[in-house]
């Protein structure tokens, strides 16, 4: 017996994501660590918690604290024009979009830097978005209370565009 099991691909919100913090901490020495499956009840969890709080998306940490990514989706954010994003040792999923998006700042000479970060290299963020198959490169234009514009021209806006134009 075969199941197949379709939805409608993730929307982003039209003012950009609301970003939280997950109480939920994923194992980086878990097997399933950074690979696409069907256990994603960490995430699940993680996101279902956001929304009771009214965000739409959670930032999800390891068990040494270091940031990994959003429940659904890669992270990356700009800070001094500089981007930057979670290694894949921090249990990171390896995602085409977040190639990518990789690939796009090497085009376009915009530093960036894949590492290991703690919470308060993304609360010092000038920029963050997200990135995902379903959502390709999203904005977030809120994370724990504040706010974040996305101007013409920023980094954010580049990214966006030289992705759009690979759909």
């Amino acid at each position: 017996d075969l199941l197949i099991m379709t939805g409608d691909p993730p929307k982003a919100p039209p003012n950009g994501f609301s970003l939280a913090v997950s109480p939920y901490r994923i194992n980086t020495f878990s097997p399933l660590t950074g690979i696409k499956s069907l256990n994603y009840l960490n995430n699940v969890l993680a996101w279902e918690e956001a929304q009771s709080r009214d965000f739409d998306e959670a930032v999800v940490l390891n068990e040494r604290g270091e940031i990994s990514s959003a429940t659904t989706a890669n992270l990356f954010w700009v800070k001094n024009g500089t981007v930057h994003t979670p290694t894949l040792s921090t249990g990171a999923v390896a995602g085409v979009t977040r190639e990518c998006v990789i690939d796009i700042a090497g085009k376009h000479f915009l530093p960036l830097l894949e590492g290991v970060y703690e919470m308060g290299d993304l609360t010092d963020a000038d920029q963050i978005f997200l990135t995902s198959s379903g959502l390709g490169v999203a904005p977030v234009t809120t994370f724990d209370f504040r706010r974040y514009a996305i101007e013409p021209g920023s980094v954010t806006s580049v990214i966006i565009q030289a992705f759009t134009k690979l759909r």
